[in-house]
């Protein structure tokens, strides 16, 4: 039984049935009528194709989400679990919606990804912008050519992380890495620090950037000098923040706190304090970057500015089937504010 069927049954237009029987679209027919439709589908045992539906609309219901992937990382292994529960509380709402996600690895960046992996049969596309913001900033011709083919999708796409500053407007859901870093300095400045070490990880990102940026926007706010032997530059790795930290400490002024931009690196740095034979807080404060769970763990437990990742993944995907149903339209750009977890560490 098809909807032809249907239709010439109850001397009705093809659409009128087909709108009556898709979710998205009953509102558009009257009550009696799409009553009427519906018990006379259910009566014959009607169910609809899933294959047809979307050809005739347009859409598969799917979406496709790219995820960056470093499982030796706790950052990363939290980060998914954190984006996978925001998508999860979306799509769980809004159930018309099938999701595939991609694992690229470490050597395959986003410009190598080939088409069937990021579009074929997708509505839209969720990318987080460890991939794009990487790839719109350096001289890799593929990279910006694979990039200049996303931003005139013919389908939506919605960018997670980084509010990017590329030759091409991108709808994004952001984090403020520069003022959470700037909170968290000031933070300890209002502790009274006045020697503030930085702990940080190469520039090649935006949001390592911001970070950076925010540190000496917080230093010269406050009117305090910036020392760049009180500046190290690491890895993301917690023994990276060690061998830093240890370094930092051997300095004829060492530094009262430091300020890690990362929670990982922060641990590290804990650690090598203690290692020192001195106490943290009371001798050196530390202050990270991400607001991992695992910092609950630590002693003294970490403070920390939090990425809300899981809220991030939630708003990027709403924005998602938002600009997919049409029901925003053009280029959106949003920022989803952190928090200072202020633990025991600073």
């Amino acid at each position: 039984m098809n909807l032809r069927k249907i239709a010439k049954a109850l001397k009705v237009s093809h659409t009128t049935v087909s709108r009556a029987l898709d979710p998205a679209h009953a509102h558009l027919i009257s009550p009696a009528v799409r009553l009427k439709i519906q018990a006379h589908a259910k009566r014959l045992g009607y169910s609809p194709n899933p294959t047809a539906r979307a050809l005739a609309l347009g859409r598969s219901h799917t979406v496709g989400v790219v995820l960056p992937t470093m499982f030796n990382s706790l950052f990363y292994n939290e980060h998914l679990i954190k984006t996978l529960a925001g998508i999860h509380q979306i799509l769980k709402i809004r159930d018309a919606y099938n999701c595939r996600v991609v694992f690229p690895t470490q050597e395959k960046s986003l410009a190598r990804l080939t088409p069937k992996e990021l579009s074929q049969s997708l509505d839209g596309l969720l990318v987080w912008s460890q991939y794009v913001s990487c790839e719109w900033e350096h001289a890799d011709p593929a990279g910006h050519e694979m990039l200049a083919d996303l931003a005139s999708w013919k389908r939506p796409l919605v960018v997670l992380g980084t509010s990017l500053q590329s030759p091409t407007a991108l709808s994004s859901i952001s984090f403020d890495h520069d003022q959470a870093a700037y909170e968290a300095v000031s933070h300890l400045i209002r502790n009274r620090h006045r020697l503030i070490a930085l702990i940080y990880r190469d520039q090649d990102f935006a949001d390592s950037r911001q970070r950076f940026n925010g540190y000496r926007r917080a230093m010269k706010d406050h009117q305090l000098l910036i020392s760049e032997r009180l500046i190290r530059q690491s890895d993301y790795t917690r023994p990276g923040g060690y061998r830093k930290t240890l370094e930092l400490l051997q300095e004829k002024s060492p530094p009262t706190a430091i300020f890690c931009t990362n929670d990982e690196m922060a641990m590290g740095a804990i650690q090598a304090i203690q290692a020192a034979g001195l106490r943290c807080p009371q001798d050196v404060a530390v202050m990270g970057f991400d607001g991992l769970n695992a910092g609950e763990l630590m002693t003294p437990r970490l403070s920390s500015a939090e990425q809300p990742i899981q809220e991030m993944a939630a708003a990027g995907m709403n924005l998602l089937l938002d600009l997919i149903e049409k029901k925003q339209k053009g280029i959106i750009a949003r920022s989803i504010p952190g928090r200072l977890l202020i633990r025991d560490s600073a």
